[in-house]
């Protein structure tokens, strides 16, 4: 993963690929836009408080994972 907008994604299904279009943007850019459209009631931020929650616990959960190799279940709250 770089900064650098690039790449594709193909849906791969029984019926065969088809690749999905992308907006290509610099990841802080449109994190930055995005955010200044949502205060400004024009959308959304890219992601909200409760994605930073789930992140932390998922770092966390992977870092016990490793420790211990064992599967470790995140809980919803």
């Amino acid at each position: 993963m770089s900064q650098a907008p690039g790449g594709r994604v193909i849906l791969r299904t029984k019926d065969g690929d088809r690749e999905i279009p992308l907006e290509l943007k610099v990841t802080y850019d449109r994190g930055i836009s995005d955010f200044i459209a949502a205060i400004q009631k024009r959308g959304k931020p890219s992601s909200s408080g409760d994605d930073g929650v789930w992140s932390l616990k998922l770092a966390k959960a992977v870092a016990k994972s490793a420790a211990t190799g064992r599967t470790i279940s995140i809980e919803q709250t």
